[in-house]
């Protein structure tokens, strides 16, 4: 087994380039995506029989929390072969807890497939995926409408939802296939529904032909469907029931026929012209034997294992091997290429998001190496909206256990790690409830940590609303016989946007900077003057005036700064906390609360008794209600606390018969 793996793996490897295609497969949670992808990695042979979600037995979930509750927590990369097409695929999350996961591989990727559920159509994470993929990175896009053979599938209105609810302006879907039926009426498979016509409404090739009544061949037409595809006028549409096998093939054709190569893809990138090499480091995971393994993508160039590359956060980093993820296992690869997937071990410092180049000693290398060199774009990381407090059931465990939550850090960029510097207590912050479950599970079963945890509570912040700048605010104090002294001149300012007429925040970190002539006035006492009181800023941010939460969205700069010849660090340190202060005060402060979209899909009988519930007690703005075929769907917004135990409330009120998403949205005073 393993000799053929590997036999597998170099046959790969000598694939040229345009034969490969990188693919995400995104979806709304439960709608058939895992299951889509094992059965794709089992009929090419990339694995000898499909796992199933239920038993928890498939290749790309490897996770035991994953295993135990039967959904993507993080994103799985896999190879294989197809008509002599190399497919690289991801299977992302479906689960708005990990939707930076998703982010994140998206953000590597050269096309995506969409699955949709054929009773429920498009939902809030089919939206939010779709809308990701397609608008913020541009991708192409095939559609799958899965569980065809489920009682009420319906091919026509699912794809009717996903052009209402998924596609930008000006692009269409076009259907490949059309299912078929047996005489009892079930599911039977695919058959061919490519139509000229439709076409030739995407396509001006194919319109020309068509119109000119030169019945363009099916060649023709697919060829066109495939530019239209790659300019992001169409969606190819096709259909199946994966977890009977059935359509899985015409899955894997779609991708081949209508989604781009690298070469293609990468055609206008930027990050794919210059010399050199250079990849992209998009997730870090733990792996208790070989320690953190780096999925990254590569953009340009080729690098070898034990070449010394060069990290944009300036460190250097020497790869020990570079392996081949297939199918539930890893297989070593000789080189990593332009286009290529690979996961690197013996990387010390590397996170998500950071740009790998090389070879040393080339410019680049050498750029890197001062912290000027290539940058790739990276991903925004929402804020964590929960909080939850780890206490270690043991003295001996403290250690353990943020050492342990430092890892889970490193591997996960949406969960953010406080230590609280008086008392040592260990603070986990995520996206959402479930988020924070599986990280407490991971600390216990992975990393073997004796710990409790308490309730979990809503992450607040705290930004200003108003600008202000402040009179230089003089920090003069005597210690022993030593003077400390520092002047500092703070300007506040809020970042906020207009929402329906209300202010509203984006919930990230404060952007802290020098005005050149506080940077000037800093650096001339010596460089570290300067990165002091940035230091001493970026401290003095994590605990508000109102109830010591944490600064966001807002702009602090040092407009200017005065020095004697005693300034000492620990006094630009401590004149940057009380100057923060007292500037805050001048600008009117507020305590700023998660603010969630929430999506509900309700028979249109119980529609009122969701809208009542929503306005009466939940502090809800519904910003759409839409209804079609009996079944109603709202659109809402709500503080993220009067939305803890929804789920048990919109149960009662509607016996049972709606479903609810939530998805971050922003900041708002409380």
């Amino acid at each position: 087994m393993l000799a053929a793996a590997r036999r597998f793996a170099r046959a790969l490897a000598t694939v040229p380039c345009d034969r490969t295609r990188v693919i995400g497969v995104v979806a709304h949670v439960d709608a058939g995506k895992t299951t889509l992808s094992e059965e794709m990695l089992a009929l090419s042979g990339a694995i000898s029989r499909s796992g199933r979600v239920d038993s928890g037995s498939t290749a790309t979930d490897f996770l035991a929390q994953e295993r135990a509750r039967g959904i993507t927590i993080s994103s799985a990369a896999a190879h294989l072969d197809w008509r002599g097409t190399r497919v690289v695929l991801v299977d992302t999350p479906g689960h708005v807890d990990f939707g930076h996961d998703v982010d994140r591989a998206l953000r590597v990727m050269d096309g995506v497939v969409l699955v949709v559920d054929a009773v429920a159509g498009a939902q809030a994470r089919t939206e939010a995926v779709a809308r990701a993929a397609l608008e913020t990175f541009g991708l192409p896009c095939v559609a799958v409408v899965n569980k065809m053979d489920r009682p009420g599938a319906d091919f026509g209105k699912a794809l009717a939802s996903v052009a209402a609810r998924c596609l930008p302006e000006g692009c269409a879907v076009v259907p490949v296939q059309r299912p078929a039926f047996d005489a009892a009426g079930a599911f039977a498979g695919p058959e061919n529904a490519l139509d000229a016509a439709a076409v030739a409404d995407v396509d001006d090739a194919v319109a020309d032909a068509y119109l000119a009544d030169e019945a363009p061949g099916d060649a023709a037409v697919a060829a066109g469907l495939r530019r239209a595809t790659l300019a992001g006028r169409a969606v190819p549409a096709v259909c199946a029931a994966a977890l009977r096998g059935v359509g899985v093939a015409e899955v894997l054709d779609a991708v081949v026929d209508y989604l781009p190569s690298p070469r293609e893809a990468l055609a206008g990138d930027g990050a794919a012209a210059g010399d050199g090499f250079a990849g992209f480091v998009f997730k870090v995971a733990h792996d208790a034997r070989r320690g953190p393994l780096a999925y990254a993508r590569a953009y340009r160039g080729s690098a070898r294992p034990k070449e010394v590359l060069a990290s944009s956060t300036g460190a250097v980093e020497r790869p020990g091997q570079f392996l081949t993820p297939l199918g539930g296992g890893l297989e070593p690869a000789e080189s990593w290429d332009a286009g290529d997937i690979v996961v690197l071990t013996g990387l010390r410092s590397a996170r998500a998001g950071d740009t790998l180049v090389g070879p040393k000693g080339s410019p680049g290398f050498d750029a890197a190496r001062r912290g000027a060199g290539l940058r790739l774009e990276d991903v925004d990381v929402p804020p964590p909206v929960f909080a939850v407090a780890a206490e270690p059931g043991s003295p001996s465990a403290a250690k353990a256990l943020e050492a342990a939550a430092a890892i889970l850090a490193r591997d996960d960029p949406s969960l953010v790690v406080d230590v609280d510097g008086d008392t040592g207590q260990v603070v986990l912050r995520g996206l959402g409830e479930l988020h924070l479950e599986v990280a407490l599970e991971r600390l216990r079963s992975d990393f073997g940590v004796d710990v409790t945890f308490g309730p979990p509570a809503v992450a607040l912040r705290e930004a200003p609303t108003a600008e202000t700048r402040r009179p230089p605010f003089v920090y003069d104090r005597t210690l022993g016989e030593s003077r400390l002294f520092c002047a500092l001149e703070l300007s506040l300012a809020p970042r906020a946007a207009d929402v329906d007429g209300e202010a509203v925040y984006g919930g990230g970190p404060p952007r802290i900077s020098l005005a050149p002539a506080a940077r000037d006035a800093l650096d001339g006492a010596s460089k570290l003057h300067g990165d002091a009181a940035l230091a001493g800023l970026a401290a003095a941010a994590t605990r508000g005036t109102l109830g010591g939460h944490a600064l966001a969205s807002c702009d602090i700069t040092v407009e200017g700064a005065a020095l004697d010849g005693d300034s000492s660090l620990g006094a630009v340190r401590a004149a940057c906390a009380a100057a923060l202060r007292d500037a805050l005060d001048h600008a009117a402060p507020a305590v700023l609360e998660p603010v969630m979209r929430v999506d509900v899909a309700v028979p249109e009988a119980r529609l009122g008794a969701v809208l009542d519930d929503l306005a009466a007690g939940r502090r809800a703005r519904v910003v759409d209600v839409a209804t079609a075929g009996g079944r109603a769907t709202v659109v809402a917004r709500a503080p993220l606390a009067e939305l803890l135990g929804y789920a048990t409330a919109l149960r009662s009120a509607t016996a049972g018969e709606a479903t609810f998403a939530l998805e971050y949205a922003h900041h708002a005073p409380r």
